[in-house]
Order: structure tokens, then sequence, then C-alpha cells
């Protein structure tokens, strides 16, 4: 358990490179359809790989051919691991209706097609036959992104499946782990700040009931006595974001990391101790999703360069502190980036932007980064509930 003594010395240690060093892979999201628009596609990964990247996570990647021809996600995969660039296979609407549902198949419509596949379970089965995920290019499954929580009376748990179909994600994981073997990982969100603030307890309203309802279930009946939520035995990997720049609400602080990594931390300790962390860096500006609230650019102006440096550098940092170096670092993302979105900014630059973000990904990193010496340590942090011993 990581004590207040040991938090405050890490508050107190003298400026120096990050502890532990750079994470193994850094990446950034993608929306690209490889069979659509297969040459504008290899053209950003050429671009993420020649910055030096060596993972990425594009969510359409699956709306591809199959076989190993023109658009085909063999030819993905395959071209990538030759430029030392490893994809993510987004599989994560299989968790919407099951291995027997339909979902994946409407997602990934050329392929599904073309396979013969008439359920997800099937479309799964394609990918693991084709071989592509024994290819030097590819990273991992994504199975799940901010899918949120039961209690759908509470705002933060109403995420990606809307609080149900649980047992989904453990049938799918435990599915392709025995049938392929290849890694899996997602991303929860820690949502935004409760309402009692980050130094809160097991409450209503509090941090620790927060971070125990996304990321172990918390004992919801909903969870089916299967597995605690998020840490998965099927699922050893798993990643979380926080956003803090330009949040409308303005709650959102970027040094509120001193208090959320040692939570996450310390419900990966009660339920499964040694399973890797993931994280997400804010690359984007609020003004380009506009179902947040900002109307106005200069009220969420996108992430300075020592902003987003600043972030990178207390997920790594609190990573370490808290005994689990982050191992992947991802940028979200790309079509913010370069202004690709419907709803960019006036004057966005996305070379530039783009410049600042490999800059900020492989600059040295010091530590502490930019933490304010007159912030109080957190509390000794409590650990969380581990799942019953019949789970």
């Amino acid at each position: 358990m990581l004590t207040t003594l040991t938090l405050a010395a890490a508050l107190l240690a003298p400026i120096g490179p990050v502890p532990g060093g750079a994470p193994a892979s850094q990446g950034l999201t993608q929306t690209c359809p490889i069979a659509d628009n297969r040459v504008n596609c290899y053209s950003y990964d050429d671009t993420m790989a020649g910055s030096g990247f060596n993972v990425e996570i594009n969510y359409n990647g699956l709306q591809s051919h199959t076989g190993t021809g023109t658009g085909s996600l063999y030819e993905w995969i395959h071209r990538s691991g030759q430029e030392g660039l490893r994809q993510a296979i987004n599989v994560k609407n299989a968790i919407e209706d099951g291995l027997s549902g339909h979902s994946l198949v409407d997602f990934a419509e050329y392929y599904a097609k073309e396979c013969g596949a008439t359920t997800n379970q099937q479309v799964i089965d394609c990918i693991i036959h084709s071989g592509v995920t024994k290819d030097p290019g590819f990273w991992v499954w994504y199975l799940y992104d901010e899918p949120g929580c039961p209690d759908q009376m509470i705002g933060y748990c109403q995420g990606s499946i809307a609080g149900k179909n649980y047992a989904n994600l453990h049938a799918v994981a435990q599915y392709i782990q025995q049938n392929d073997g290849g890694p899996i990982l997602g991303y929860q969100t820690v949502s935004g700040t409760p309402p009692l603030g980050w130094q809160s307890g097991d409450v209503a309203g509090g941090a620790v009931r927060q971070i125990n309802d996304l990321f172990s279930c918390n004992g919801h009946v909903e969870c089916n006595g299967i597995y605690p939520w998020i840490t998965d035995p099927a699922v050893p990997n798993t990643g979380f974001a926080w956003y803090p720049f330009g949040y409308p609400p303005g709650n959102q602080k970027v040094t509120d990391l001193q208090y959320i990594v040692p939570l996450v931390q310390s419900t990966i300790n009660a339920n499964q101790p040694g399973m890797t962390r993931a994280v997400a860096v804010q690359a984007f500006s609020y003004y380009q999703y506009p179902t947040n609230g900002c109307t106005d650019i200069s009220l969420c102006p996108y992430p300075t360069r020592a902003q987003m440096k600043q972030e990178l550098g207390l997920f790594l940092y609190w990573g370490y502190m808290t005994g689990n170096p982050v191992s992947t670092v991802i940028y979200y993302g790309w079509s913010d980036i370069w202004c690709h979105t419907g709803h960019t900014y006036p004057g966005c630059n996305g070379q530039n932007n783009y410049n600042q973000v490999v800059w900020v990904a492989f600059t040295p990193t010091v530590s502490p980064p930019n933490l304010p010496m007159t912030t109080q340590p957190p509390h000794a942090m409590p650990t969380l509930k581990p799942r019953p011993p019949h789970w």
C-alpha cells in the first residue's frame, strides 16, 4: 500500500529524469478505414513510424478486406510491421452483444461478408485463422473503450455499453485467450472529478467509490460474479485516460494525477497484481467535441506542448512511484491533431500540433514534472475492494 510518507517524499524529490525511463510503447489513436481510404491510412502510418511511434489504435482498421491483397487486414498489419509500427485490432463491438451477436459483423462489413461470418465469434475466428495476429505488425486485441459501470443512476457509469452485458467482456476475452493467446487491451475512463474531490473515500460522491465502481465492478450483481470489472484475469492489461485541459466545467487539473494514479493502482493491487497499465495523454481541444459544451476556442484551447509534457511526466512519475511503470502511452488523437474533425477550431495547424506531440513523446521528461510544491500529499491510499473469494 502506498503510504502518506511515501507520497510526501515523492512530492519533495529533486528535479531529474523521470525514474524508470520512457515507456516501451508510444503511439496515437486513429479512425481510418483501410478498405475505403487505404492510401491516406498508409500515409498516416508512415508519418507515425517515421517520427518514432511504435504502436497505433486505429479504431477502423478492421474495416478492411480479407486475404492478403490491396486493402486487406493482412496487408495493413504486415506493412506496419515492416516499418516498426504495431497495430491494435479493434473488436470492441463484440462486447455489446457477445460472441453470438452481430455488432462486430455490422461494424466490419467487408471483412465479415468476405469471410462468411454471421456472428461476432466467426469474425474473430476469421482474424485468428488468417494468421495476422502472429505477424510482427500485430500488437493487441483492443476489446473495450470507456465502458462505464452498472449503476446507471450515477453519471460516471453511463459508458459505451450502457451498464449491461458485462459478462460479454469476459466471454469474448476468454475466447480470444483460449483460441489465439494474443495480448488484450482496453481503456477505461476515471471519469470527471468526484463531487467530494480526489482525496475523498469510499462514500457516495467519493473518489475511492468512483474508482471502485469503474475498475472493479464494486460487487455489482450485473457482473454476474464472474470477474471484477476491468481487472478480469482474461484481460491482464488495462489503460485509462485523463483529459484535463480546457474541460468546460473547469474542475479538472493535470496535477490530479498524483491522486488518480495511486487510486487506480490500488484497485489493480487488490484484484490483479501485476496487471500492466497504459495511459492516454490529451492531444485535442474540447472545442473539437462540441457536445462537451465548449463553444469558444479561447475557453478550451488546444493543449500547449508544456501542458502535454507535464501530463506525460505526471503519468510516468506516479506510475513509477506506485510500483507499476507505465507500459504504453497513447496520444489522443490523430484526427484532432491534424484538424480532420468535423468541428475543428479556427486557425488549427495540424503540422504544428503534430510537431508538438512528437516533441512531447521523444524529448527527455523531468521529475517531478512541474508539480506544485505547495500541493498537499494524498492521504494513505486504502486498499480497494478485491473480488470475493468465490469469483
